[in-house]
Order: structure tokens, then C-alpha cells, then sequence
């Protein structure tokens, strides 16, 4: 049995699928998801609907390692692959948007990704750099100091910033308390950590932006679900975007997937047991089309 950070099971992904709830769940956002990534269809390819319903067969009736490989080739076969950063184009800026209000001075990005939001950043005026456990082939675009270091490793930097982003970054690390605790040590006193994490044990009374439809159904549908199906869901999708569509071969290129979900409430208490005070925190919700996580921000003043 499989343990994440945090002692909780990872079930296996066809056991998942025994959950007839979550697997209608499932199946309904793939289409979503699909639909969002290469909206017009040719008269001779699958439809999203069957698309996902034969997603959903795979993690059935396949190992997981066969599954990703499997799934890739048939989205890529199919046009979706080619169309994902096309599809994604606006999650720099979206993400921007909500953390540039809390962003003071200088700026380090952990975990970074391809750079465009700490660009975003710096075009702002704020002097960023960039630190992750993969240099992404589109940093060197941005123009930023890059750093790189290893998963369990802390940041290879001893100078301290006024602003450490950590932005859907701690569920991907093994020691999420760990990464926690480097970016504290990055950060300046009286600096801020900016959080945005994907999470669950959302209720249904909980509101957050609009997003127009079907993002509004989906995240009502999110939060009818227990707190472990959106556990599991969460799971998935986390899955499916970081090891399906962007699937590699190469071992040290594959994104770190570890599944270190916690509730809001339970990321708070974790903060509060640093010395870390949640000066600002809200609802995101569904917020990124063709990643269906539910997400919150968490605003942190060391």
C-alpha cells in the first residue's frame, strides 16, 4: 500500500474507479477537459465523450505505467497534445492576476515551471528569480537567473527575498514540509510567502469567482462529492495532467506526482506550527479549464 507525505492511502487508480459517483464525476470533467484542449472535431475522430469513456477503460484495465503511455499516444494520435499550450495559454496570466496584489520586492519562484509568471512579475518591476528541480527548455526565454536543484534538496541560495512564491508546488514535493520550511529560510523577515495549493474537503456553501459554465458545474459537482472522493479526484486530474498529457520516458524528466492533498483548514494548522500567520486567504476554485483542481491561496508573513 502506497503512502503519500502525510500517511494517507494513494489507492491504486482502478480501485478508484469501484466509486461509481466518482467515476461518473471522473468521466464528466474528462469531456469538459477534452472539449477545452481541441474544441473543434473532425468528422472522422472520437468525440470527447468517447475520448474519456475509453480514458477511463484504460485506468481500468491497464497498469498505471501502461496507461500514461497508452493514453498519451492515442491524445497525441488525436490532436489533443498538440493543442495543450495553446490550451494553457492563460494560466501565466490568470495566476498572476491573483497573487500580483500580494507580491512585494524581490521575488523567488520556487518551483517555476516554464518562467512565465515570474516574468510576468518582473516586467512589473519586481527583480525575480527562478529556482526548480527541472529547467524547463522555455526558461532561458524569460531572461531571469534560474537556479536548479534536486527533489529533498533545499534551494542552493543563501540570499533571502522579500516575496517566495510556492505556486501548486508543495503537493508535488515529497517533504512538502520541507519545501515549506526552505521557503521560510528564503524569506526576509517581515516577507511573505504566497501559496497556491490544490485541495479538497470543500463544501458545498463555500463560494468562489465564477468562471462562466461548464467550470461552474463542474465545481458544484467538486463539491457534492465527500471529502475523499475529492480527495481522489483531485488525485486523477492531478495524475492525468502531469503524467498523461504531459508524459515522458525519460525518468528524470517525469513530473514529480506524490498526491500531498491536504484540506485548507489542515494547510493553515501546518503554517501556524512554523510561526507562519495566515495574513490572507480565499477561494479560487476552478480556476485553470483544462486542470481541474480546486484551488485556494494562502497569503503567509513570516
Amino acid at each position: 500500500m502506497k503512502l503519500n507525505a502525510f500517511r494517507e492511502e494513494i489507492p491504486e487508480f482502478a480501485r478508484l474507479l469501484e466509486d461509481k459517483v466518482l467515476t461518473k464525476y471522473i468521466t464528466r470533467t474528462l469531456v469538459d477537459v477534452l472539449r477545452r484542449i481541441r474544441p473543434i472535431q473532425g468528422s472522422t475522430e472520437p468525440s470527447p465523450e468517447f475520448s474519456a469513456e475509453d480514458i477511463v477503460n484504460d485506468v481500468r484495465f491497464g497498469s498505471e505505467k501502461l496507461y500514461e503511455e497508452a493514453t498519451h499516444i492515442k491524445l497525441k494520435w488525436f490532436g489533443y497534445i498538440r493543442n495543450v499550450q495553446k490550451a494553457r495559454a492563460g494560466r501565466a496570466q490568470t495566476v498572476y492576476s491573483q497573487i500580483a496584489p500580494h507580491v512585494q520586492g524581490t521575488v523567488l519562484d520556487i518551483g517555476c515551471g516554464d518562467g512565465q509568471i515570474g516574468k510576468r512579475l518582473a516586467d512589473a518591476g519586481h527583480e525575480v528569480v527562478l529556482a526548480d528541480v527541472y529547467k524547463n527548455p522555455n526558461i532561458d526565454s524569460t531572461g531571469l537567473e534560474f537556479i536548479l536543484f534536486e527533489q529533498g534538496e533545499p534551494v542552493p541560495d543563501t540570499r533571502q527575498y522579500d516575496t517566495t512564491l510556492l505556486l501548486t508546488v508543495m503537493h508535488h514535493s515529497n517533504d512538502p514540509i520541507e519545501t515549506l520550511r526552505d521557503a521560510k529560510e528564503r524569506t526576509k523577515r517581515g516577507g511573505r510567502i504566497v501559496i497556491i495549493e490544490s485541495v479538497y474537503g470543500i463544501g458545498s456553501h463555500i463560494q468562489e469567482p465564477s468562471y462562466g459554465e461548464p467550470a461552474d458545474s463542474i465545481s458544484k459537482e467538486f463539491k457534492a462529492l465527500t471529502a475523499e472522493q475529492q480527495r481522489c479526484a483531485t488525485l486523477f486530474f492531478d495524475h492525468f495532467s502531469n503524467r498523461v498529457v504531459q508524459y515522458s520516458d525519460e525518468p528524470s524528466k517525469k513530473i514529480n506526482v506524490p498526491y500531498n492533498f491536504r484540506k485548507p483548514l489542515e494547510w493553515k494548522e501546518i503554517f501556524e506550527s512554523m510561526g507562519l500567520h495566515q495574513t490572507y486567504f480565499v477561494h479560487l476554485g476552478m480556476d485553470q479549464p483544462v486542470v481541474p483542481e480546486y484551488h485556494t491561496l494562502h497569503v503567509l508573513a513570516k
